[in-house]
């Protein structure tokens, strides 16, 4: 695998999702090297074999989770229940804003689908 030394080493204090079928992977890296929460942190995404393929700067509120989409698009959930939807080469498509009580159904149908 071609993961770099960095992946490795943030991995246990950022946020991973790997997409279905081999699909790309998304590594949120959340926290520092003293395990504080960043304000600006980068999101890259990587082939399955490590293969970094785009890179998003996250500048907006809040993130709680990150998730592939059945289409490999990555959705950014925040707190306040925005979501962000990127291609996998971190490419803003579009944003949404839910209320707390969808958000809580849309995350859902990403889980089942």
């Amino acid at each position: 695998m071609k993961w770099s030394n960095a992946a490795e080493s943030n991995s246990r204090n950022s946020l991973f999702c790997s997409a279905q079928f081999g699909g790309p992977v998304a590594i949120a890296y959340t926290h520092d090297a003293s395990l504080k929460v960043q304000r600006s942190f980068p999101i890259v995404t990587y082939t399955a074999s490590g293969q970094q393929i785009g890179k998003i700067q996250w500048q907006n509120g809040e993130l709680l989770d990150i998730f592939w989409s059945n289409a490999e698009d990555l959705l950014c959930l925040q707190k306040d229940g925005r979501v962000f939807v990127y291609s996998m080469f971190g490419l803003e498509k579009r944003n949404r804003q839910f209320g707390m009580g969808n958000v809580s159904t849309f995350v859902l149908l990403i889980c089942v689908e």
